[in-house]
This record gives structure tokens, C-alpha cells and sequence, in this order.
């Protein structure tokens, strides 16, 4: 989170360990409503993208971030998962 705050791709007017743990609280209900509602979509991009955006990051930015880290895990998994997605999401 520290060093996307720095290379300014994730909101800085929340130290990063607090940012951090915000985002790792949001995942579940994100996930649990990605699954549940009517902008539900197999791949989880909706949430993922939601995830993102919580986090400073650009709409349009995000969906392509997301887009880019599905279209890596197809033929892996047949379907990406948010918690993985949010762990590569913290690493940049």
C-alpha cells in the first residue's frame, strides 16, 4: 500500500497500514455481495474493481488493473479470486 500511495496509484490522506487493513475488511462483504447481487459477475470484476476504487484508485484505472489480472488467470483458474486479486492489488 506504502509504495502505491508513493507512486501515487492508491489515495494517500490514510497512512497505508490503516488503508490496509480498511481494505482487507471491505474484501468480504465486497466478495459477499459480488456473489449475491444483480451486478454479480463470475469473474469477480466488479468487486475487484469496487476494492480499488475504495482505495484512491481511479475508476477507469482500476477496471483495466482488474481487466489485465483476469486476463492473466484465464486458462489458470476459470475464475479469478478477489483475495488474490487484492493481495497482487496491495503488492503494486
Amino acid at each position: 500500500m506504502r509504495r502505491g500511495q508513493d507512486e501515487g496509484v492508491f489515495a494517500d490522506h490514510v497512512p497505508a497500514p490503516v488503508l490496509a487493513l480498511t481494505l482487507e475488511a471491505l474484501m468480504p462483504a465486497l466478495a459477499a455481495e459480488n456473489a449475491a447481487s444483480t451486478w454479480a459477475d463470475p469473474a469477480g470484476e466488479a468487486a475487484a474493481i469496487a476494492l480499488l476504487v475504495a482505495a484512491g484508485v481511479a475508476p477507469q484505472v482500476a477496471a483495466l488493473r482488474v481487466r489485465e489480472v483476469l486476463d492473466e488467470s484465464e486458462g489458470h483458474e476459470g475464475r479469478s479470486d478477489v483475495r488474490r486479486f487484492a493481495a497482487s492489488a496491495r503488492s503494486h
